[in-house]
């Protein structure tokens, strides 16, 4: 008589875990006393009614490696939440750095998408041919990075961290969520064009920055995310990548002149 399920899953379940923890091998019995598991080194279990028992083992081993999944991805979600704590050292003007928090906020402007659009919008306006394509393509760009980073943050809706204050500039709706960071997504995404652009356009802005000057202002607009306590060290990493990534794909999207020159409100 073939054994249910629930005795399969009690008696094998040892015999799984033995298996995937590397143990030579290990007998089971069942409730039919004929039928032994011999777990071999590669993990592969042999029987006499393989075919049978062999998708009970299959679920056995997924909610395992399920479980410990979990356990870890549970493990980073309190280490995350721990180091973001400890490191909100200019949360509030009583904190340990209070007195940064100005410059740091500074830092937070200048890192927000309503000052560079605006600056986008006057540099097709007044640049001149060559200056008004970048300024069209960085504009697209400000818009896929709203679109993407406002798409995430409502499907994730990671609640910011508790230490947050409520005074930042300009906000939406989905600014009360925490996941991206939207600052470090656009100051990586725009920071990674600037270095991809051809030397003949970007000769004139480093003649007065230099590439060191930029990296350091990415990062220090992201480490000020967490600084401020509006952000999870998470958040931050993660959207460093996704403004990497964004810039990439602006590398496909990217608008050329002909393109642009059917567009009577740019002006060429």
């Amino acid at each position: 008589m073939c054994p249910s399920i629930g005795t399969i899953l009690c008696a094998e379940c040892w015999c799984c875990l033995c298996s995937l923890l590397g143990y030579g091998w290990v007998a089971t019995p069942t409730r039919d006393t004929r039928k032994l598991a011999l777990i071999l080194p590669t993990g592969r279990v042999n029987r006499k009614d393989d075919r049978q028992s062999q998708p009970h083992l299959v679920l056995i081993q997924h909610s395992v490696v399920l479980t410990a999944l979990i356990k870890s991805m549970t493990r980073l979600h309190v280490w995350d939440e721990s180091l973001s704590s400890r490191m909100a050292v200019c949360a509030e003007q009583a904190a340990p750095w209070g007195a940064a928090r100005p410059i740091l906020k500074a830092l937070e402007l200048s890192g927000h998408g309503i000052p560079w659009i605006l600056a986008a919008i006057i540099g097709i306006l007044q640049g001149d041919a060559e200056s008004r394509i970048v300024w069209v393509n960085v504009l697209l760009a400000l818009l896929l990075d709203l679109i993407i980073v406002g798409t995430m943050k409502a499907l994730v809706r990671r609640p910011r961290p508790s230490i947050n204050r409520p005074d930042m500039f300009a906000t939406i709706s989905v600014d009360c969520y925490s996941f991206p960071s939207g600052h470090s997504t656009r100051v990586a995404m725009l920071a990674t064009i600037l270095f991809l652009l051809p030397d003949t356009i970007t000769e004139v802005f480093f003649l007065y920055f230099s590439s060191a000057t930029v990296l350091v202002w990415v990062f220090s607009v992201a480490i000020s995310r967490v600084l401020l306590g509006r952000h999870h060290v998470s958040d931050v990493l993660c959207g460093l990548a996704i403004g990497y990534g964004q810039a990439y794909v602006m590398t496909i999207l990217w608008l050329q002149p002909e393109v642009l020159k059917r567009w009577p409100f740019v002006l060429f």
